[in-house]
């Protein structure tokens, strides 16, 4: 998954890895949070997040009783979250982006 690219507007450009999607997408967060139910009284913490969750649960029935659907969405957005750490600049060879993606997995205890 880590090997998927974005391509980008100018084919002059080096493509972008993709995890650069999801700070891109983050950085659209208030378009997210029109989408919860008490906006503009109330808002999400994690807009994006929160609202990929919203539209997982509603689209993913396991009817295994053992399923956990909340355990197994943090678990998997926050192995999401780290592929921006294995992101290398290929001029300098040094990380391209220093940090994780934030996601709700933040906010879970």
């Amino acid at each position: 998954m880590a090997g998927i690219e974005l391509v980008r507007r100018s084919l002059y450009e080096e493509p972008y890895p993709i995890a650069y999607s999801l700070f891109f997408i983050r950085r659209a967060g208030e378009v997210f949070q029109t989408q919860y139910e008490s906006y503009p009284n109330s808002r999400w913490c994690d807009p994006v997040a929160s609202y990929i969750k919203v539209l997982f649960d509603r689209k993913i029935h396991i009817d295994d009783y053992l399923w956990d659907k909340d355990a197994n969405f943090y678990i998997r957005e926050f192995l999401l979250s780290l592929l921006p750490l294995d992101i290398v600049d290929k001029n300098t060879g040094t990380p391209a982006i220093g940090h994780p993606s934030s996601g709700l997995f933040i906010y879970i205890k």
